[in-house]
């Protein structure tokens, strides 16, 4: 008798996670990797694959039940790093406190600790979380845009690769 016949929590959760995109090795493959002899996709294909990547995690979704898990992956902070060695410096360095403000301090650290590496970093923002510290302070390398700007730039940038 009485109660809820249907219950639901609400909750929110940051997901953090990093990758590295090896530009030059996207559409290169050597026997070991394929059967064939070593083959190379002309530029043109490859740029159109990278792009359909940063579509894709432009507009990342979790399935069919997305709207009934209230679940919603698409980034709402992202950083793109340009540099001439392939190390996952900012896996640990981008965090956020309690209150969703992005914790600056820490990233810009890591981007001037690493900066002999680093040709360029793009960050991509939204009102989701606080990033007001990078509005100010930040070194020259790194352009703080907002989220669908911040992937065009990467597509622009890309592009004269």
């Amino acid at each position: 008798k009485g109660g809820n016949m249907v219950e639901t929590e609400v909750y929110s959760a940051y997901l953090r996670g990093g990758g590295l995109i090896e530009l030059d090795r996207v559409g290169k493959f050597d026997p070991s990797e394929i059967k064939e002899a070593t083959l190379e996709i002309q530029k043109e294909e490859r740029l159109r694959r990278l792009n359909l990547l940063l579509d894709s995690m432009m507009t990342l979704w979790t399935g069919g039940k997305q709207t009934n898990m209230l679940s919603d992956i698409s980034p709402k902070f992202i950083a793109f790093a340009f540099q001439t060695v392939k190390l996952p410096f900012l896996l640990e360095s981008v965090s956020c406190d309690a209150k969703g403000k992005i914790m600056a301090e820490m990233l810009i650290d890591s981007i001037t600790n690493y900066s002999s590496i680093i040709d360029r970093v793009i960050i991509g923002t939204t009102k989701v979380l606080d990033a007001s510290e990078l509005d100010a302070g930040v070194p020259e390398t790194i352009e703080v845009l907002p989220m669908t700007d911040a992937f065009s730039r990467v597509k622009e940038i890309l592009s004269t690769i």
